[in-house]
């Protein structure tokens, strides 16, 4: 079986800033409930830039395709997959290759920060 990170970031609502995992373990616990921030887990994957891949990033070139799709969550395929969606709700399952010859996703954003993106 595959052993992956499990690590999260979360969107700090009243500071209107993403908090990564070493700063997220500074807070006291109270601050972390979903009053506070919105939790998004670590897909154990990168980019194509080296960027790990979290629950609500914006990539594109998902299975060639330049639309811009939200990371949803991780699929139960070992190491390569995650399920994202476009701005119209349709969900797909794409996989990242390591061939050169396909270039893998990016991240241009997140929901938080860029929701003009999905637009």
């Amino acid at each position: 079986m595959e052993q992956r990170e499990i690590k999260f970031r979360a969107w700090d609502k009243e500071a209107k800033k993403m908090r990564y995992w070493d700063q997220i373990n500074q807070y006291p616990m109270y601050h972390l409930n979903d009053d506070h921030v919105d939790h998004m887990q670590y897909t154990g994957l990168r980019d194509a830039k080296g960027v790990e891949i979290y629950e609500g990033d914006i990539v594109r070139g998902c299975g060639g395709e330049q639309h811009p799709r939200q990371v949803i969550w991780r699929t139960g395929y070992p190491g390569w997959a995650f399920y994202a969606q476009k701005a119209d709700g349709f969900e797909t399952g794409f996989g990242i290759s390591d061939d050169p010859q396909r270039p893998g996703v990016e991240i241009i954003g997140n929901i938080y920060e860029n929701p003009e993106l999905l637009k």
